[in-house]
């Protein structure tokens, strides 16, 4: 179990960088850079969404611009 764990907080700490593909208020997709793949995450109250620093929200964010999800 503890392997798992260290596994799991390794994961979660691995940003991913890529370029948005589509985007709503509740998700976004992005196409990761490094392996081409497509991941969606969800958008939610605990969501922090920052340009150059500066909270904004989901509608501020366009699709194919650079992104980094932690």
């Amino acid at each position: 179990v503890y392997k798992a764990e260290q596994d799991a907080a390794k994961v979660a700490a691995t940003p991913n960088i890529g370029k948005v593909a589509d985007i709503s208020d509740k998700k976004i997709s992005i196409n990761i850079t490094k392996t081409n793949e497509t991941k969606s995450y969800d958008i939610n109250s605990n969501t922090q969404i920052l340009v150059n620093g500066k909270k904004v929200g989901a509608g501020d964010i366009k699709k194919d611009q650079s992104v980094i999800i932690l």
